[in-house]
Protein backbone atom coordinates (compact mmCIF):
# COMPACT_ATOMS: atom_id res chain seq x y z
CA UNK A 1 0.00 0.00 0.00
CA UNK A 2 1.43 3.36 -0.87
CA UNK A 3 1.76 5.68 1.43
CA UNK A 4 -0.48 8.00 0.35
CA UNK A 5 -2.99 5.40 0.22
CA UNK A 6 -2.26 4.86 3.46
CA UNK A 7 -2.80 8.72 5.25
CA UNK A 8 -5.84 8.34 3.34
CA UNK A 9 -7.18 5.44 5.10
CA UNK A 10 -6.26 6.28 8.27
CA UNK A 11 -7.86 9.56 7.93
CA UNK A 12 -10.97 8.16 7.39
CA UNK A 13 -10.88 5.99 10.08
CA UNK A 14 -10.27 9.03 12.47
CA UNK A 15 -13.00 11.66 10.99
CA UNK A 16 -13.29 14.72 13.08
CA UNK A 17 -16.72 14.85 14.47
CA UNK A 18 -17.94 17.35 11.51
CA UNK A 19 -16.92 15.43 9.36
CA UNK A 20 -18.81 12.58 10.36
CA UNK A 21 -22.03 15.01 10.31
CA UNK A 22 -21.37 16.29 6.97
CA UNK A 23 -20.20 12.49 5.62
CA UNK A 24 -23.76 10.71 7.02
CA UNK A 25 -25.55 13.61 4.26
CA UNK A 26 -23.50 13.18 1.52
CA UNK A 27 -22.77 9.54 1.58
CA UNK A 28 -24.92 6.71 -0.59
CA UNK A 29 -25.52 9.17 -2.99
CA UNK A 30 -28.00 10.97 -0.55
CA UNK A 31 -27.36 14.36 -3.04
CA UNK A 32 -27.62 12.55 -6.00
CA UNK A 33 -24.05 12.02 -6.46
CA UNK A 34 -20.94 10.20 -5.22
CA UNK A 35 -18.87 11.59 -3.37
CA UNK A 36 -15.42 10.00 -1.69
CA UNK A 37 -14.15 10.95 1.74
CA UNK A 38 -10.67 11.74 1.99
CA UNK A 39 -9.63 11.41 -1.34
CA UNK A 40 -5.89 12.14 -2.66
CA UNK A 41 -5.74 14.75 -5.05
CA UNK A 42 -2.21 14.06 -6.86
CA UNK A 43 -0.36 16.77 -9.01
CA UNK A 44 3.57 17.25 -10.18
CA UNK A 45 4.67 20.90 -10.15
CA UNK A 46 8.51 20.54 -11.77
CA UNK A 47 7.90 16.85 -11.27
CA UNK A 48 8.02 16.67 -8.13
CA UNK A 49 4.92 14.96 -6.84
CA UNK A 50 2.56 16.50 -4.34
CA UNK A 51 -0.20 15.59 -3.03
CA UNK A 52 -3.29 16.83 -0.90
CA UNK A 53 -6.24 14.79 0.76
CA UNK A 54 -9.49 16.05 0.23
CA UNK A 55 -11.85 16.20 3.18
CA UNK A 56 -14.71 15.00 0.36
CA UNK A 57 -14.53 14.65 -3.66
CA UNK A 58 -17.45 14.21 -5.95
CA UNK A 59 -15.36 13.63 -9.08
CA UNK A 60 -18.29 13.40 -11.67
CA UNK A 61 -18.24 17.25 -10.50
CA UNK A 62 -15.09 18.28 -9.65
CA UNK A 63 -15.93 19.57 -6.32
CA UNK A 64 -14.17 19.31 -3.65
CA UNK A 65 -15.28 19.82 0.38
CA UNK A 66 -13.07 20.92 3.29
CA UNK A 67 -13.74 21.12 6.89
CA UNK A 68 -11.69 23.47 8.40
CA UNK A 69 -11.41 22.88 12.31
CA UNK A 70 -9.89 25.52 14.50
CA UNK A 71 -5.95 24.61 13.54
CA UNK A 72 -6.99 26.42 10.30
CA UNK A 73 -7.28 29.75 11.63
CA UNK A 74 -3.49 29.56 11.99
CA UNK A 75 -3.30 27.92 8.15
CA UNK A 76 -4.65 30.78 6.32
CA UNK A 77 -1.76 31.07 3.61
CA UNK A 78 -1.46 27.24 3.56
CA UNK A 79 -5.57 26.85 2.75
CA UNK A 80 -5.44 29.72 0.19
CA UNK A 81 -2.71 28.55 -1.55
CA UNK A 82 -3.58 25.17 -1.54
CA UNK A 83 -7.32 26.21 -2.70
CA UNK A 84 -5.67 28.26 -5.22
CA UNK A 85 -3.96 24.70 -6.94
CA UNK A 86 -6.65 22.56 -6.46
CA UNK A 87 -9.09 25.13 -8.26
CA UNK A 88 -5.90 25.15 -11.48
CA UNK A 89 -6.44 21.64 -11.07
CA UNK A 90 -10.13 22.22 -12.53
CA UNK A 91 -11.75 21.33 -9.09
CA UNK A 92 -14.30 24.30 -7.34
CA UNK A 93 -13.26 24.21 -3.39
CA UNK A 94 -16.04 24.84 -1.19
CA UNK A 95 -14.67 25.58 2.69
CA UNK A 96 -16.89 25.14 6.09
CA UNK A 97 -15.84 25.39 9.20
CA UNK A 98 -16.89 23.31 12.28
CA UNK A 99 -19.68 25.80 13.79
CA UNK A 100 -21.13 26.09 10.12
CA UNK A 101 -21.40 22.09 9.91
CA UNK A 102 -22.88 21.83 13.59
CA UNK A 103 -25.17 24.70 13.55
CA UNK A 104 -25.77 25.40 9.77
CA UNK A 105 -26.04 21.90 8.20
CA UNK A 106 -29.00 22.67 6.20
CA UNK A 107 -27.44 25.86 4.47
CA UNK A 108 -24.26 23.72 3.65
CA UNK A 109 -26.46 21.04 2.19
CA UNK A 110 -28.22 23.97 0.01
CA UNK A 111 -24.43 25.49 -0.99
CA UNK A 112 -23.22 22.01 -2.22
CA UNK A 113 -26.73 21.01 -3.61
CA UNK A 114 -26.16 24.66 -5.94
CA UNK A 115 -22.54 23.43 -6.79
CA UNK A 116 -23.95 19.85 -8.02
CA UNK A 117 -26.50 21.45 -10.56
CA UNK A 118 -25.91 20.75 -14.27
CA UNK A 119 -23.68 23.86 -16.31
CA UNK A 120 -25.49 26.25 -18.16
Amino acid sequence: MSEITSRARTLRNNQTFAEKVLWKELRSKKMGHKFRRQYPIIYFEVDIRHCYIADFACLEKKLIIEIDGDIHNTKKNYDKERTYIINNLGFNVLRFNNDMVFNGIQSIINQISLNLLPSP
